[in-house]
């Protein structure tokens, strides 16, 4: 459902914040749709707080969940930004960014 509203990702945003109002525990495609919403809305911050909240709700971080905050970072940041995060991942992937 939240991926359905990355048209307009303020409202993507708002429902996913419903949802845990709502006691709905996000599983890993609803951090891939405010990930994607914080990116089409240049939400950077926002979406460092989504990205860290993943580990709060009992998950770890995909390689999806890590490309986007890659995209995040490097279309509002930079190139330079990007690598800075990439180089702080601290556990093993499945293959590389």
């Amino acid at each position: 459902m939240v991926m359905h509203k990355i048209v307009n990702p303020h409202e993507g945003l708002d429902l996913y914040e419903r949802m845990l109002q709502e006691n709905i525990k996000p599983d890993s495609i609803s951090f891939l749709g405010v990930l994607s919403a914080c990116i089409s809305a240049d939400m950077v911050a926002k979406g460092q707080e989504y990205f860290n909240s993943i580990s709060e709700h009992g998950m770890t971080p995909t390689l999806d969940h890590y490309a986007c905050m890659v995209t995040l970072i490097g279309r509002s940041s930079g190139v330079d930004k990007a690598m800075d995060f990439i180089k702080c991942i601290t556990h093993e992937l499945d293959y590389p960014i």
